[in-house]
């Protein structure tokens, strides 16, 4: 007769299996349980860090805007008292252009559209009449205007800042106003 061989289960045995099975539970429970810490504390920082990093951004986009304006203002100024002046005109968009390189182009456009001067000259723009949405809005609220991001003719994804220019008298000469880049078409 063939005796089955089967190890002797003791009560030390059951209790060692019982202990041991805590400890691997318990160990498991805890590993589980310091890793959903762990985790939602990356994710909170994380979150964190980068809520604190959009509001610089945001705030450093705002300064930037008002400086852009605050430049758009005074050349309107300036361009209010002799609007009629063609070489005062290509002048402020020249310098407008390249003093902070703020703007990637500006332009003098008149109370009825046209584009008097603009900088750089190559875009070729003089003389023509602007139908783009954000040139309309700048004409018809005659006010200081930063445009929705928009799609240029070249494709490029840019903002339109404007400030409008008016005679002393009061009379609304046009705007100046820049473009800015926000992203440029690969050439």
């Amino acid at each position: 007769m063939l005796m089955r061989l089967r190890p002797k289960t003791d009560l030390r045995t059951l209790i060692a299996l019982l202990v041991i099975a805590s400890i691997v539970v318990t160990l498991t429970n805890a590993m589980y349980a310091t890793w959903r810490v762990q985790r939602m504390v990356l994710i909170d920082s994380t979150l964190e860090a980068n809520r604190a990093y959009a509001a610089k951004l945001a705030s450093t986009t705002e300064i930037f805007f008002q400086l852009a304006q605050s430049q758009l203002h005074y050349s309107a100024v300036q361009l209010g008292n002799d609007f009629e002046n063609d070489a005062l005109l290509t002048t402020e968009v020249n310098r407008l252009r390249e003093q902070t390189s703020s703007f990637n182009s500006v332009a003098v456009v008149d109370s009825k559209g046209t584009v008097k001067a603009i900088s750089p000259e190559s875009l070729t723009l003089k003389g023509m009449h602007l139908t783009s949405d954000a040139s309309r809005e700048a004409l018809a609220t005659r006010q200081p205007m930063i445009s929705k991001p928009t799609l240029s003719a070249a494709n490029n994804l840019l903002v339109f800042v404007s400030w409008p220019v008016w005679r002393r008298d009061g009379q609304y000469l046009g705007y100046v106003g820049g473009t800015i880049y926000l992203k440029k078409k690969a050439s």
